[in-house]
């Protein structure tokens, strides 16, 4: 049961970074700061979650560790940032932050 549990906040914790990102794009000046900030955030409080689950409870780790690894790749601060440095690359435009 737990790990379902755990399955599925990483899987919404990574859609809603993402959509996060995407509003940020889409939002006005000072808005866009705001979800970008948000996202961060969030982003930071999931490698922490994970962190804290490597030291308690490290057997749902391991029985979950392709979507473990596939969260931290997809929703880790470093990813978020990468993205937007490669974003003109990508789509021909800026990022507007």
């Amino acid at each position: 049961m737990t790990g379902q549990f755990y399955k599925a906040i990483l899987f919404l914790v990574c859609i809603i970074i993402w959509l996060n990102i995407y509003w940020a794009r889409e939002a006005e000046y000072d808005q866009n700061y705001g979800y970008f900030i948000y996202s961060m955030l969030l982003s930071i409080g999931l490698c922490i979650i994970i962190g804290v689950f490597w030291i308690r409870k490290r057997s749902i780790l391991k029985q979950n560790i392709i979507i473990t690894l596939a969260s931290l790749i997809i929703a880790s601060p470093v990813s978020i940032l990468l993205f937007i440095y490669v974003y003109q690359a990508l789509f021909g435009l800026y990022f507007k932050l």
